[in-house]
């Protein structure tokens, strides 16, 4: 009797053993396709990921580890196909299996993947608040690399928000915790990124420095890392030595950093080598070394091909002035002058181009959006025509209210297009080659007389260049860097009309460094009294440019004391193209219209508007 029971007790244990061997194969199986799909994306990788969603959704069983990673894997196949809105969507299902504590690497991943791709596409908010539950679900595991990657990504979405404040706290953070973690050179990167916040942002010099040097006080066992994280350091002494006006001690410290990147390896040593060449050359020529100043150059042009934009346009500036600085002929900073140009306009051209082509994708959703509801609509008719006539009039609203944001988002898309072919003819109206040749014309000449003077004019005019290829490739710009262009702008003009006019620039308590307004919309109007106003008259010419806050806009107000409009032949008055396109543009903007009219007190114009501001 005793053992009566045994034959069943070894049937159960047989049945049991065997479902277990089953759901061992079972997941086995799955972990194998995901080990294939981890390998690289194939013609094939869509079915894997099918069948292993298939396998999983076929079983109860599966662990949530292997649910996560098919949904992650599925997000990555997504993402590389660029379906934005399918990937965040398997990524945002791979972290909802977390349970508290998030434990494994695999897991980690997942969190850091999905910030990254919310702060790629601008969405700083969800990166933030995704990089925040990560933190809180490694909270006490003394994980120094992944607090110090949370930190870092931290710091450089503040730097982009420009929070310079809060981006510096968590800068400080990844420093801490890449030292806890032991990545020595990430923590270099992280003290020389602080070491800027401090220069740039809060014109704290000597922790500046005091951090620059503690830098080079760190073991750097990789002698490859070690010297590309050296050049970077001697790199940043010389720029700020440079802006110091210590401009010896700023090419010491660029020779320093070129010692240990003499030899490239890959395409960032290159770039960073051109970018030394080029920063010595700048100096040089300040130095007067215009021999070497030439050299490096010359080493500069060997990278041509591989220069970013930036690096490409301070190269040319930098041949510009030296071939002024050299006496080089007109021809020579003729031939300069047009590369530099010419880089810039490319460079906006491009800017433009890809702005149109985002419009346009934007324009296409919008109508997909719109057919696939207008389908929704028809296929919910026949439900519609039963209900009472209560619901029949509120579905009614409901469309007519769908239909009218689509017009709106249909009128706003079209708006912008029109802002940004605008924006491009007022760029190139403004950089006419008339005026330029102008310039060089009046600069040339001053040559002969006065050299310093001459080079103190060429600097304002590189420098005007430089701000308005900035300017334009902003929708809003400070109030005191579009002073900056202003006054460049009309010293120069009275470089071409010596004695002819004075201006002056009153901002009336203005915090021109918190405010934003968009780029290149006084100077056209500022151009048309130069050229138009003063025009034949026997006296000195007066322009005053009064900036003031009136509500939600800055009132701008342009007087001068020119000979004033025409009132006998209107018809005839000089209409240029870049005033027409602004007022076309502030009309746009403020729903307000440009007023131009003679000054009722004494000669000249008056001509006001407003301008939409924001706030930094």
């Amino acid at each position: 009797m005793k053992f009566k029971g045994l034959p069943i007790l070894l049937i159960l244990l047989s049945l049991f053993y065997c479902k277990n061997n089953e759901e061992n194969i079972f997941i086995d199986k799955i972990n194998s396709i995901q080990i294939q799909l981890n390998q690289k994306n194939t013609d094939s990788t869509f079915i894997l990921l099918k069948q292993s969603d298939y396998l999983i959704k076929s079983h109860k069983n599966v662990p949530d580890s292997i649910k996560a990673a098919n949904d992650f894997l599925f997000g990555n196949y997504y993402k590389s196909i660029d379906k934005i809105d399918s990937t965040y969507f398997y990524y945002n299902r791979a972290i909802r299996y977390s349970k508290g504590n998030i434990q494994t690497k695999k897991e980690k991943n997942y969190y850091i993947s999905l910030a990254f791709l919310y702060k790629k596409n601008g969405d700083y908010l969800n990166s933030i608040s995704i990089l925040e539950k990560l933190e809180e679900g490694i909270k006490g595991q003394k994980d120094y690399a992944t607090l110090a990657e949370i930190n870092n990504k931290k710091q450089s979405i503040y730097k982009l928000l420009k929070n310079y404040k809060k981006a510096i706290k968590f800068n400080k953070k990844s420093v801490k915790y890449f030292a806890l973690a032991k990545d020595t050179s990430r923590l270099v990167n992280s003290l020389i990124l602080q070491s800027s916040l401090n220069y740039y942002n809060f014109k704290n010099k000597k922790e500046t420095y005091r951090l620059l040097d503690s830098i080079l006080t760190i073991d750097l066992k990789s002698s490859r890392f070690k010297n590309i994280l050296k050049n970077q350091v001697y790199q940043n002494y010389g720029i700020f030595k440079y802006y110091d006006g210590n401009y010896s001690e700023s090419y010491a410290n660029y020779y320093k950093g070129l010692e240990h990147i003499r030899n490239p390896k890959t395409k960032s040593d290159s770039l960073g080598l051109a970018n030394t060449y080029a920063n010595i050359a700048e100096v040089c020529m300040v130095l007067k070394k215009y021999d070497l100043a030439k050299k490096y150059n010359d080493s500069v042009d060997l990278y041509a091909r591989i220069l970013n934009v930036n690096l490409k346009n301070f190269h040319l500036q930098n041949k510009l002035r030296l071939s002024y600085e050299t006496n080089a002929s007109f021809k020579v900073v003729s031939k300069n002058l047009n590369a530099l140009s010419s880089s810039m306009n490319s460079n906006y051209d491009k800017r433009i181009t890809s702005e149109l082509m985002a419009l346009k994708t934007a324009n296409k959703k919008e109508k997909e959006l719109l057919i696939a509801n207008q389908k929704v609509t028809l296929h919910n008719a026949d439900l519609k025509r039963k209900q009472i006539l209560l619901f029949s009039i509120l579905g009614f609203l409901l469309l007519s209210t769908f239909i009218g944001i689509q017009y709106y988002r249909q009128k706003k898309l079209k708006f912008e297009k029109e802002e940004i072919f605008m924006q491009q003819r007022l760029f190139r109206a403004q950089m006419n080659p008339h005026f330029t040749s102008n310039i060089l014309f009046a600069i040339q000449d001053l040559i002969l007389e006065n050299k310093e003077k001459a080079n103190k004019y060429l600097i304002k005019f590189s420098r005007l260049l430089r701000l308005n290829l900035e300017n334009s490739m902003q929708n809003f710009t400070l109030i005191e860097k579009e002073i900056e262009v202003l006054s460049k702008y009309l010293d120069l003009q009275q470089l071409r009309f010596p004695n002819k006019f004075d201006y002056k620039i009153n901002t009336n308590d203005l915090e021109i460094d918190l405010l934003l307004i968009p780029p290149m919309l006084i100077q056209p109007f500022v151009e048309n009294a130069i050229e138009h106003g003063f025009k034949g008259i026997d006296y000195k010419g007066q322009i005053t440019i009064n900036l003031s806050e009136k509500g939600k806009f800055i009132f701008c107000e342009i007087i001068d004391n020119g000979s004033g409009l025409s009132t006998t032949t209107p018809k005839k008055k000089h209409r240029s193209a870049s005033t027409l396109l602004i007022k076309k543009l502030l009309k746009n903007m403020s729903n307000q219209e440009v007023t131009i009219q003679n000054n009722p007190k004494e000669k000249g114009a008056i001509v006001t508007f407003n301008i939409p501001f924001k706030e930094v």
